[in-house]
């Protein structure tokens, strides 16, 4: 991912270790009794992921760490936490997740991003 760039994301398709969302802090993923993490069914599978460098504090002195992906969950008040200028006709939909989106995605994108998909 690009800074300043969103696209849309089902956790199904991201790294094993995207778990808590960037904005609000609160999980993605619910850990199950087995101790195994599951994702969530439709609609709450849904990500808006984006790039961003993340700061740290090292000594005393806040830094900057090297650009990576964070993931947000489907909605505007968790990707606003971080990104306060983040505008939501701005998320972009890969045409390779069009076929996994079921219908209470659809709803949800139209409800929350006022995408029609």
């Amino acid at each position: 991912m690009q800074e300043g760039a969103f696209q849309l994301g089902l956790l199904k398709f991201c790294h094993s270790s995207v778990k808590k969302c960037y904005g609000c802090g609160h999980l993605l993923k619910m850990k199950g009794g087995d101790g195994q993490w599951h994702i969530p069914p439709a609609p709450n599978d849904l990500v808006i992921i984006t790039a961003t460098r993340r700061s740290y504090w090292q000594n005393g002195e806040q830094k900057r760490g090297h650009l990576g992906n964070v993931y947000f969950h489907c909605r505007v008040e968790c990707v606003r936490a971080m990104q306060a200028a983040f505008l939501p006709f701005l998320v972009i939909i890969p045409s390779g997740l069009r076929p996994h989106l079921l219908q209470p995605h659809r709803q949800h994108l139209a409800q929350e991003l006022h995408m029609l998909v």
